[in-house]
């Protein structure tokens, strides 16, 4: 049984998708929607915005703009909360 989206649509329909909404590409890319509007309202990330809403987003822009971000992702929050789990905490001077 295919996992669906709030549209209906399975990860491997939004993997063959040629247009994604924004909702679409945070969830298949794992980022934040607030960080793809933001991206697409500053223009980093092309998009189709009619009207002040994002209607769509091309795979190919989407592709393009992960591209560009190489290396500037921030670490995931399972990566984080593993690695400050079990460090002690800093020592202050009494």
């Amino acid at each position: 049984m295919k996992e669906t989206t709030d549209h209906g649509k399975s990860m491997e329909d939004l993997l063959e998708s040629a247009e994604l909404t924004p909702q679409e590409l945070s969830r298949l890319i794992d980022i934040p929607l607030d960080a793809i509007t933001r991206a697409a309202f500053a223009g980093d990330l092309k998009a189709r915005i009619v009207n002040h809403d994002i209607i769509s987003i091309s795979r190919d822009d989407a592709l393009a703009w992960l591209k560009s971000r190489s290396g500037t992702r921030r670490p995931s929050r399972s990566w984080v909360a593993s690695n400050h789990r079990h460090r002690a905490p800093p020592a202050y001077p009494r």
